[in-house]
């Protein structure tokens, strides 16, 4: 099997952009001057607004009304996204509408570089503090 050529490439990628019709931003960690033990101060800071695809945690309830999620909420970034699992994603739009609160998750495991976009698999933390700029 031959490695596809460029132009195959470039249509395959623009076929995934096509398809963000979400939004967000990485977070960085910005800690806040200390003894370095007490993280309560920390804060993140916002990139810039990326274009991605949002795919929800699926749940299911089991005994009684509790729910457990059986598979982890993920994302798809572009190719060229340089991201982390020491950053934080923060969802601010999903099929193009601004959601009323944003949604934080925390990225598990390393990002996963496809042929067409950067995977990352997400858990919801909703206790992040985001730094104003």
């Amino acid at each position: 099997m031959q490695a596809p050529k460029t132009t195959e490439l470039s249509r395959i990628r623009a076929a995934y952009e096509d398809t963000f019709w979400d939004a967000g931003y990485l977070l960085t960690l910005t800690p806040e001057a200390g003894d370095g033990y007490d993280t309560s101060d920390d804060s993140w800071g916002r990139g810039d607004v990326l274009a991605c695809r949002f795919y929800p945690a699926a749940s299911r309830e089991v005994l009684g009304g509790a729910q457990v999620v059986l598979t982890p909420a993920r994302v798809k970034l572009p190719i060229d996204t340089t991201v982390s699992n020491q950053q934080r994603f923060e969802l601010t739009k999903r099929h193009g509408e601004a959601l009323s609160a944003s949604e934080f998750y925390s990225i598990q495991g390393n990002p996963e570089r496809g042929i067409g976009a950067i995977r990352l698999t997400l858990i919801s933390t909703p206790d992040t503090a985001v730094r104003d700029e």
